[in-house]
């Protein structure tokens, strides 16, 4: 499932009356991304296309999904860090690795690294936690992974393996679909998540200039975090599996 097929509930079918109660939010994210494009020296034609598209797309899609329902901030949060991949891509859109435009991808990648997490603490102190949250942070989590690794392998800072590391949940999530047994609910896992944020934690790390050298031995570490993390849950399934047949 895309982050944009995460939405649930009864179709609406004037989706744009809801986006248009949401319309401050969306200028202010737009008018974030923007600024933020100007400031790193982005080039506006395809940074203000970017940020539209991400924007619009999502608002779209949960709108006319949930009926009568707002954004929410948590989401608000979430939507902006995806905004801030898609300035990802417009960073390395020339590709060419200099020293100014690395630091700059680099600094995109902190922040919306930085702000992983603080959708989910607003979620649940403002008591907007819903499954629609819960799989467009996920969506947007997957998407920051591939997206950083296809940075690596832009700036020839590690090799086209470490695509692989962004295609873990998607295989997982295409296997549930194949197989119903990887389909069954997991639990809350701290561990989890601790390994979500250390490898991505690895990765843009690896973006950095000064630890540009490093980057292939940060990958691996990711990988390593992120092969024990699946495993984990494909043990904990499989076991389940037995339990219930």
């Amino acid at each position: 499932m895309s982050i944009f097929e995460a939405a649930h509930g009864p179709i609406e079918r004037e989706p744009w009356r809801s986006i248009a109660a949401d319309g401050s939010p969306l200028a202010a994210v737009l008018v974030v991304a923007v600024g933020l494009a100007a400031l790193a020296d982005l080039p506006l034609w395809a940074a203000v296309p970017a940020a539209l598209a991400v924007t619009s797309g999502v608002l779209w899609r949960f709108h006319s999904r949930v009926a009568d329902h707002r954004f929410g901030l948590a989401n608000w949060v979430t939507l902006f860090r995806l905004n801030l991949v898609a300035l990802m891509l417009v960073a390395i859109w020339p590709g060419e690795p200099g020293i100014v435009q690395s630091w700059v991808l680099f600094t995109i990648a902190a922040t919306a690294l930085a702000l992983d997490g603080v959708d989910g603490w607003l979620a649940r102190r403002r008591k907007e936690a819903s499954e629609f949250g819960e799989r467009f942070d996920m969506g947007a989590d997957t998407a920051f992974t591939i997206i950083t690794t296809l940075c690596l392998v832009a700036f020839g800072l590690v090799g086209v393996w470490v695509l692989l590391l962004g295609l873990l949940r998607p295989a997982f999530a295409t296997a549930g679909r194949l197989w119903p047994a990887l389909r069954s609910p997991l639990p809350p896992s701290r561990g989890r998540k601790i390994a979500c944020a250390g490898s991505l934690a690895c990765l843009v790390a690896g973006l950095a200039p000064p630890l540009a050298p490093l980057a292939p031995a940060l990958a691996v570490l990711a990988l390593l975090q992120l092969t024990w993390s699946f495993g984990h849950d494909l043990r904990y399934l499989m076991r389940r599996r037995g339990v219930t047949a």
